[in-house]
């Protein structure tokens, strides 16, 4: 219902599943599900905000709100490969990397 309303007042929203996903839609149109790929998860501490703050990186860099939710699902991703908070956020040039950006 609030994911509905925030649309239609014109509002953007974006919602973390975890291991399910993340759900995401613009004013209108229709919701998105974007998939995350099988992790063996060490530690899912931080993982949320690893997603938020790549999320705001990519969306502050000129990214489309769809790239942006994809790109920061992978990065949030690679984050709960280790364990820790901060210590598991991987490095611009370690997405790169890995993800091949």
């Amino acid at each position: 219902m609030l994911f509905r309303s925030a649309v239609r007042h014109g509002l953007a929203v974006v919602i973390t599943l975890g291991a399910a996903g993340v759900v995401w839609a613009e004013p209108g149109a229709q919701p998105h599900h974007v998939t995350v790929p099988p992790v063996q998860a060490v530690d899912t501490t931080g993982a949320g905000d690893a997603f938020v703050g790549a999320l705001g990186v990519l969306v502050g860099a000129g990214s489309a709100l769809g790239e942006a939710v994809e790109r920061a699902a992978a990065v949030a991703t690679l984050s709960v490969g280790q364990a820790g908070a901060q210590s598991s956020y991987p490095a611009r040039d370690d997405v790169r990397a890995r993800l091949g950006w």
